[in-house]
């Protein structure tokens, strides 16, 4: 198991496989809290490797916190105001209990203010034009979506957690056991990104429309290959540390 949750970001000037590396033990820790349990294991890989597809293609391979021209996404999960506004309304202050204490923890604070923070930012009217409010607590939740990771990636397991129609990858669930990384499911990992995590594309027509969703989702499977690639020459790079060969001693 990983460690317990608390607030925790990544560097985004850091290398690609420091990045790497430090999200995916952020994501880790998050899921063994909100998906426990040893026969959830192959889920949780699962869900591991979806958000760090989405993240690492959402956020430009885990460097940017602010979208691009002065969008309102925030984080590296890039998640709009009215879509928090929404999330915590309907689902973090709804009657399922502990939602409110573990968001706490993950931003470093207590559940006192927490509670006040979001009571504020749900009562507030700018979230509902997408726009992030002023007022002193409120603006609290857009300074930790941006720059705190860890309650950053909760959220975003209760975005998901929120729908109960909602199935990660695979699709089948035969496939549990299998890598995600695998070329074979970059096609789900996609279609999920699109369905649940983007939603909508740009055009004025539906065939427009759905032409930038395929151009979005080929782009979005190309950054993903690219990820793979990093974790997997990290891999290799420990497994030879554990054999003790020198890293520029290749196996023949």
């Amino acid at each position: 198991m990983s460690s317990e949750v608390k607030k925790d970001s990544i560097d985004t000037k850091a290398e690609a496989k420091k990045r790497y590396e430090k999200l995916k033990k952020i994501i880790e820790n998050i899921l063994d809290e909100t998906d426990p349990g040893d026969e959830k294991a192959n889920k949780r890989k699962w869900i591991l490797w979806h958000f760090l597809y989405i993240i690492w293609w959402e956020s430009t391979k885990a460097t940017k916190r602010v979208q691009d021209q002065k969008g309102p996404a925030r984080g590296l999960i890039q998640m709009e105001p009215k879509t928090l506004w929404s999330l915590i309304k309907n689902y973090v202050l709804g009657p399922k209990p502990g939602l409110v204490a573990n968001l706490a923890k993950a931003a470093g604070t207590t559940e006192e203010e927490m509670m006040k923070v979001l009571k504020d930012f749900k009562g507030s009217k700018e979230p509902q034009e997408n726009k992030w409010p002023k007022s002193e607590n409120a603006q609290k939740i857009e300074e930790w979506l941006t720059n705190i990771d860890s309650f950053a990636v909760k959220l975003m397991r209760y975005y998901f957690k929120q729908f109960r129609e909602h199935r990660f990858p695979p699709e089948d669930q035969e496939n549990l056991s299998k890598d995600p990384r695998d070329d074979k499911f970059k096609e789900e990992h996609a279609e999920g990104w699109a369905k649940w995590w983007k939603r909508k594309f740009k055009g004025k027509t539906k065939e427009q429309q759905e032409k930038e969703k395929k151009r979005q989702k080929k782009n979005f499977t190309n950054r993903a290959k690219e990820l793979d690639k990093i974790s997997r020459k990290g891999e290799d790079e420990k497994k030879e540390k554990k054999k003790g060969l020198p890293k520029h001693i290749k196996k023949r």
